[in-house]
């Protein structure tokens, strides 16, 4: 028959040891009660844990891992339920152990006295390095939201010179009105009649240079200069026609002079027309981009005057608050896309659509503010923090974060105003139908990073996450690990995707304000 193969002995516990990386102090079979009953396991103590596996096969995947530096005292039992018991105390709860002798006790006891001061050196030496790297991120991501917020306004405000349209706009309708008197006066064949004429058209050429120069619409811009340039013509050629049907000789035809009367009269009905039609023009016009220019002021002025100063009156909780901040967003959010997908059909609504949104957004941002007054800072200070005293710098840097980034989405929908009055007469530009999108991506992303601020302000009377590394599980929890600064660790990353979107939105918005000044003519 053939020979047995000899099996070797399984391995004890001292050589299971000997084979564990260095960073492993001991380990071994121990029993923990769990819930009242006792449950084998290998245990491996390694510098800052006290893990638990099932076997040791599956050292990697521990069911517990108790953090060692939380331990406040230990005991050995003689008379528990099993013998050679021993009970780890802490705050978090006990660990009640068993090992398989007198003399694996006495090891891990050992072990485990050893390594316990250690473990808590080693603990706070970290959490203390984790809190001076927070501190240094947080520094940082002050300066560059910072940053980020300034560069979305100046991004912004980049054609604000050209919010006194209706000015030149008014004024070049009295041009207009001017010109339209004068073809009264030559149609009555008042005195003096040409020289008014060339005087009010000079006048309307100049007022229309003057209003074309201004105007942030590249179409309207380019229609304002057309129709100036044909009136000017046709007002030219109208001259002669006028002297001839005026001043003829008594050796002039009675015929021919009838004839020019016929020209002149259907050319002044001509003209007339066509300033009336430009006048009617230009009037609705002006309208559409006064009301793009008022729902742009009522943006930016936001941050000013008496409703940024009105202050809740307390009664209502933050949680509501950034609940209403949330409704608010999202209904603004859909006014947004159906501007954006009906400006090129229907961009005689823009305007009213556009004070619309500004009320909306006001709605909004007197939202955020209450948050912040509900906090105890000025959101309309130049330092917000000014008279708050005992904030800490966590709460903060949320606040901070909130009162940019609704800066940054005022700036960035203002922008958004701005391509819209490039909309009319140029419904057709895929280039301009593209910056429309992008601007409009922009203010929905920080539209987003404003929910997202506004949702990780605590309440007053909520502290941030533990000071103490130790914040372990209960015994029979997972890993409460050495990771106490977790939930200021979030929140930070948190505050990193506010900025991380913010500067995003600023990218995108100088590209459409350089793309704006470039169809505009660079004016």
């Amino acid at each position: 028959s053939a020979p047995v193969a000899s099996q070797s002995p399984p391995p004890s516990n001292q050589q299971r040891t000997s084979t564990m990386t260095s960073n492993v102090f001991k380990s071994g079979d121990l029993e923990r009660k769990v819930d009242g009953t006792w449950t084998k396991e290998f245990a491996v103590l390694e510098i800052l844990k006290l893990n638990f596996c099932s076997s040791a096969e599956t050292q990697d995947k521990p069911s517990l891992s108790f953090v060692i530096a939380l331990v406040e005292s230990m005991n050995t039992l003689e008379s528990g339920d099993k013998p050679f018991q021993f009970v780890l105390k802490s705050k978090k709860g006990d660990i009640e152990l068993a090992a398989p002798s007198k003399e694996e006790r006495e090891e891990w006891v050992s072990a485990l006295r050893s390594l316990i001061p250690k473990a808590k050196v080693l603990l706070s030496k970290r959490a203390l390095a984790k809190k001076a790297k927070a501190a240094a991120e947080r520094e940082q991501l002050q300066k560059s939201t910072r940053d980020a917020v300034e560069s979305l306004i100046a991004a912004g405000g980049r054609v604000v010179a050209r919010s006194k349209f209706k000015i030149y706009a008014d004024a070049l309708c009295e041009r207009y009105l001017e010109l339209l008197a004068v073809i009264g006066g030559m149609e009555a064949k008042e005195a003096s009649s040409v020289k008014r004429c060339v005087d009010a058209v000079s006048a309307v050429v100049d007022a229309s240079n003057s209003t074309a120069a201004i105007c942030a619409n590249k179409a309207l811009q380019s229609e304002i200069g057309v129709h100036a340039r044909e009136i000017a013509s046709d007002s030219a050629n109208i001259v002669p026609l006028y002297v001839a049907a005026t001043a003829g000789s008594a050796d002039t035809p009675e015929a021919e002079t009838k004839a020019a009367q016929t020209v002149l009269s259907e050319s002044l009905a001509e003209l007339k027309q066509s300033v009336t039609s430009s006048l009617e023009y230009l009037r609705k016009a002006a309208v559409l981009q006064e009301q793009l220019d008022e729902a742009k002021r009522a943006i930016e002025g936001m941050f000013e005057g008496e409703s940024a100063r009105q202050k809740p009156d307390g009664s209502v909780p933050i949680e509501k608050q950034v609940e209403e901040v949330e409704n608010r967003a999202r209904a603004l959010h859909s006014h947004m896309q159906h501007i954006s997908n009906t400006a090129l059909l229907e961009p005689h609504k823009l305007g009213e659509q556009s004070q619309a949104m500004a009320a909306e957004m006001q709605k909004l941002l007197a939202e955020a503010n209450n948050v912040a007054w509900s906090c105890g800072i000025d959101p309309t200070a130049v330092d917000p923090f000014a008279n708050a005293e005992g904030m800490n710098e966590h709460k903060k840097q949320q606040l901070l974060s909130m009162l940019n980034a609704a800066k940054g989405f005022a700036a960035a929908t203002a922008n958004v105003i701005d391509v819209l009055k490039q909309v009319p007469d140029q419904e057709t530009d895929e280039n301009l139908r593209h910056r429309l999108g992008t601007a409009t991506a922009s203010a929905e992303s920080t539209l987003d990073a404003l929910v997202r601020s506004a949702q990780q302000v605590e309440p007053a009377d909520k502290k941030a996450a533990g000071d103490e590394g130790g914040d372990a599980t209960a015994p029979e929890g997972a890993d409460g690990g050495a990771d106490g600064d977790e939930g200021e660790v979030d929140a930070e990353r948190a505050l990193l995707d506010v900025l991380a979107t913010l500067e995003k939105a600023a990218s995108e918005m100088r590209a459409s304000a350089e793309a704006s000044a470039e169809a505009a003519g660079g004016g």
